[in-house]
């Protein structure tokens, strides 16, 4: 849905957010402006404010985004001046924590999970930036494996992503490999959020922590389901 307001801005909502309204191409290096580009930019200018803005946001589960700055490793997150605080529902040190974890991709979904499964922190699960970041982390697809296959890695650190790249998602490969300790957090996290029940709905606290426990299994479920027909497929 998109509308106009009198000034000529545009507001544009897609997917259950606010979307970023800007023109995505780019001058190439050292090209003159011709009039047409000219008058283009003009228009650009008008309706975006001229911002040379990406196509789509960040994941939820970046870094960089959840700081507001730069994060390429664990030890940029130590020279942090703030924290984010996900609506005060952790602490500074268990956030720095996150961002910490969060660097590293291929091992974050179980680290993550893990980390909210205890009765002490399952709670969080109801602030929605957590909802978000854990959302990010086990459905967004990430680098795709080629039928090819990875690189094997030779350095330490790895040059490249490429050999951490999967062919159906980490959520898929977690369940391949080690789907034991992906399934006893998950667990932990469904009987844990029970106990937040205060006995009456309220939009938030307890019963938004279980309503999203409940989302998340359903929809890891609805993985392992499409995981069990396909190999029932091709066993047949």
């Amino acid at each position: 849905v998109w509308t106009s307001d009198k000034q000529g801005g545009l507001s544009a909502v897609a997917f259950g957010r606010q979307l970023s309204c800007a023109y995505v191409g780019r001058e190439a290096a050292g090209e003159k402006k011709s009039l047409l580009s000219s008058a283009f930019g003009r228009i650009q200018s008008f309706f975006a404010g001229g911002a040379n803005r990406p196509r789509a946001p960040p994941s939820a589960a970046d870094p960089s985004a959840l700081a507001q700055s730069p994060i390429c490793c664990e030890d940029d997150v130590l020279h942090l001046k703030e924290l984010p605080s996900f609506g005060g529902r952790v602490s500074s040190v268990e956030a720095e924590h996150l961002l910490q974890v969060l660097t590293v991709p291929y091992l974050r979904l179980p680290l993550l999970l893990s980390f909210f499964a205890p009765q002490h922190r399952v709670a969080a699960l109801a602030e929605t930036r957590v909802q978000e970041m854990l959302d990010a982390t086990l459905f967004e697809p990430g680098e795709w494996l080629p039928p090819a296959g990875s690189p094997a890695v030779t350095e330490v650190p790895a040059p490249s992503r490429a050999p951490f790249a999967t062919a159906a998602g980490l959520l898929v490969n977690e369940m391949q490999h080690a789907p034991e300790g992906l399934a006893a957090s998950l667990l932990e996290i469904g009987t844990n959020a029970l106990e937040l029940d205060p006995g009456k709905f309220k939009p938030d606290g307890g019963p938004a922590a279980i309503l999203y426990a409940v989302r998340l299994l359903t929809r890891v479920q609805s993985v392992a389901r499409a995981m069990t027909g396909a190999d029932d497929a091709a066993g047949a």
